[in-house]
């Protein structure tokens, strides 16, 4: 994803939030406060959801977590069949019921695992997650006032090193930057053609992909905005992302509450979407010659036009929901309504 992108699917993710909010399951789990934490001044929190980009820059190893084939011992341990992940991921979720369909059987029953040196997305998810859970614990009377909660053992923090909501409200905005890169396929494809260094195609199917937002979302125009110029703000003519359903429901996570592991099964999905993008009979799993372009990969040969843009829409729809998911989990194990 690149900047647009980032900054726009994060506030997707906190207009699912506010939304929910008001339903009555919403002001049960008292997610107005969340909404509150998270929204008081998107113009100026949302810059935290480019930060790993711009700022932090850990991109060849904390972006990404590139699977690849395995050939160790207990081959069957790393088997994850279409079934097993379907049931580890939000049932709502749209990219597999497009993409899983497309591979053959045999890439199924394949084992894989994550490469040597193929990055740690999921753990900074985790990390992020974790860090804002702490970050709750150790509010201010800001905090308080918004979760309802005051945890014992805050009286002996010095006021000053408190966190305030803007502080919480920064990780997890800056958490949804590397959610959204777990959606993005070729973060997680360990063949040549999804890599940054070897060809521009990566590049090439982001940038695409953020013509489609608001040109309001640039990082030149967006920041210091007020929340109603963000949220008002409208597609350019023509986008492919028109119409998204990004859906009202907004899931537990299914792992036991584990941050990491839900992670990994999103990166999972993603390396199984990145074939429906490019098959394995083009380029097999670690294919490290085959090169590609976005124009091929619009061909019917490969993905084709009206299928690329199917499943563009439904990662789009599925990276926002996880990231109201995550921020939504990460609220309720703190408030516990």
């Amino acid at each position: 994803m690149n900047q647009p992108n980032h900054a726009w699917l994060a506030v997707e993710a906190y207009r699912k939030i506010e939304a929910h909010s008001k339903t009555e399951i919403g002001r049960k789990k008292k997610l107005d406060g969340l909404a509150r934490l998270l929204g008081a001044s998107l113009g100026d929190v949302v810059v935290a959801a480019w930060l790993p980009d711009s700022l932090i820059k850990d991109m060849t190893y904390g972006h990404i977590f590139k699977n690849s084939t395995y050939k160790g011992n207990q081959r069957a341990r790393f088997i994850l069949g279409e079934k097993e992940l379907l049931a580890q991921i939000p049932s709502a979720a749209q990219t597999p019921k497009i993409a899983f369909g497309l591979l053959p059987d045999e890439w199924w029953r394949e084992p894989y695992r994550v490469k040597a040196k193929g990055g740690h997305l999921p753990a900074r998810v985790n990390a992020l997650c974790q860090t804002a859970r702490d970050m709750l614990k150790m509010g201010d009377a800001d905090v308080v006032e918004l979760t309802g909660v005051k945890k014992r053992g805050t009286e002996s923090i010095d006021p000053a090193f408190r966190s305030s909501p803007r502080d919480v409200a920064m990780m997890l905005w800056m958490a949804s930057h590397y959610i959204a890169d777990a959606h993005m396929p070729f973060h997680c494809d360990n063949r040549a053609l999804a890599s940054t260094a070897k060809q521009d195609t990566h590049c090439d199917i982001e940038k695409l992909w953020g013509k489609q937002v608001p040109t309001r979302f640039d990082d030149n125009e967006i920041l210091n905005q007020s929340n109603d110029a963000i949220l008002t703000a409208d597609l350019p003519p023509g986008s492919k992302f028109a119409g998204i359903d990004f859906g009202s429901d907004i899931p537990p996570l299914r792992n036991n509450g584990d941050p990491w592991k839900e992670a990994v099964y999103i990166c999972r999905a993603s390396f199984a979407t990145s074939f429906a993008f490019v098959p394995p009979h083009i380029a097999g799993v670690d294919d490290q010659t085959k090169s590609v372009s976005l124009e091929d990969i619009l061909t019917e040969t490969f993905c084709g036009e009206a299928r690329f843009w199917e499943l563009s829409r439904a990662i789009m729809a599925d990276a926002a929901s996880s990231i109201a998911m995550f921020w939504n989990d990460v609220w309720l194990d703190f408030v516990k309504p």
